[in-house]
């Protein structure tokens, strides 16, 4: 149905400002996510003039800003779907992508979470050679096979498990299983909520369970999230912020929240930042297993 149908008769009685905050809000509804440029030719108005509509919106709890515009607001325990989430934060997610992707040397392994961010990762790893990624997840596969193209100097690990048909998260007592028998350079973690008091969170239980099994098995936990997670709390617990070896987001994260995980020890990398080179050493490496972590 498109928005000008699903428009109501009353809507005409209305000042022209509600009635174009309802459509938006209609539009916003139908797809789970709308632009600012589209909405503001759909409607005839300035960017500045819907990005003023959309804060409103937001203050009155009836959807979440975006960077490149708003999404539908939805309770701690429903995920948008992967067609939503791929096409919000673009540009932060690539910037975020490029900086985890420098984290990683030549012969390092990789454990790859699902996620738009964690596969954005892909494409520039694919400047690394001799490279082991484990994948939890059959869209990450698919996308390394994919971007690596049958070069031989990669090799390429899936859990198996129980697939999720939504997010095709392969996840179980098989695909545990897996990650216990090894031990990887780096785990790249998705989330969508991280919170200095409240630690990481996602939207399943099940999800929850493979970022920390994905955790206990790796020697450095780096964990990609745009800033706009950032103070979000989700419905199941990945582990707490002490727990989080490395932090890649972009520059628009609130000062408070970086100098929060800062000061638990986490290291804060900013996309487009070249990092402190003094933070970077062996000696700031948490354990291969990590204490604490269930």
């Amino acid at each position: 149905m498109s928005i000008e149908s699903s428009e109501k008769s009353g809507d005409t009685e209305l000042p022209p400002k509600v009635r174009r905050q309802e459509g938006l809000m209609r539009a916003v509804e139908q797809d789970g996510h709308a632009t600012v440029s589209f909405l503001s030719e759909r409607f005839g108005v300035s960017e500045m003039t819907i990005r003023r509509d959309l804060e409103q919106l937001e203050s009155q709890g009836r959807l979440a800003r975006i960077n490149s515009g708003a999404i539908r607001k939805q309770g701690r325990a429903v995920h948008p779907p992967f067609s939503t989430r791929v096409v919000t934060q673009v540009g932060p997610k690539s910037d975020i992508a490029e900086a985890a992707a420098n984290e990683v040397k030549d012969g390092d392994s990789v454990a790859l979470d699902v996620g738009t961010t964690v596969i954005a990762t892909i494409k520039p790893l694919t400047r690394k050679a001799d490279l082991t990624i484990v994948a939890t997840s059959v869209r990450v596969a698919a996308a390394v096979l994919d971007h690596f193209d049958g070069r031989n100097d990669v090799q390429l690990i899936t859990t198996g498990g129980v697939i999720s048909p939504r997010e095709t998260l392969m996840h179980g007592a098989l695909a545990l299983a897996a990650l216990d028998e090894m031990r990887v350079d780096h785990a790249f973690l998705g989330a969508s909520g991280i919170d200095v008091e409240e630690g990481l969170t996602d939207f399943s239980v099940e999800s929850a369970q493979m970022k920390r099994s994905l955790m206990r098995n790796a020697k450095r936990t780096t964990v990609l999230v745009d800033s706009t997670k950032f103070g979000e709390v989700n419905f199941a617990r990945i582990c707490d912020s002490s727990e989080i070896d490395v932090i890649v987001t972009d520059d628009n994260i609130g000062q408070a929240h970086r100098l929060g995980f800062e000061q638990l020890g986490t290291r804060v990398v900013v996309s487009g930042h070249q990092p402190n080179k003094s933070s970077i050493t062996d000696g700031n490496q948490k354990s291969l297993v990590h204490p604490g972590r269930d």
